[in-house]
């Protein structure tokens, strides 16, 4: 599979739910300063047509939590 941005973000009907994990829809931090530390909270903000902002925190995992994760990283900058 192939990573590219989602245009106009994730469609998320009223009463549905999305889960964003490896392998799927996931987030992808870019430009970062420092590399994030396995174990640390990384404070984030979605945004959301109707909701508008939620302030919510990501949990930095190793990337081998999910070893059967397979990608095309190479026209990636992380």
């Amino acid at each position: 599979s192939k990573m590219r941005q989602v245009e106009g973000g994730i469609a998320l009907p009223a009463d549905t739910e999305v889960k964003l994990s490896p392998g799927g829809y996931h987030v992808m931090f870019i430009k970062l300063k420092a590399p994030f530390k396995d174990g640390a909270t990384v404070p984030a903000t979605l945004k959301f047509e109707k909701a508008g902002e939620v302030a919510v925190q990501f949990k930095v995992m190793p990337a081998s939590h999910n070893p059967g994760m397979s990608h095309d990283h190479g026209a990636m900058k992380h």
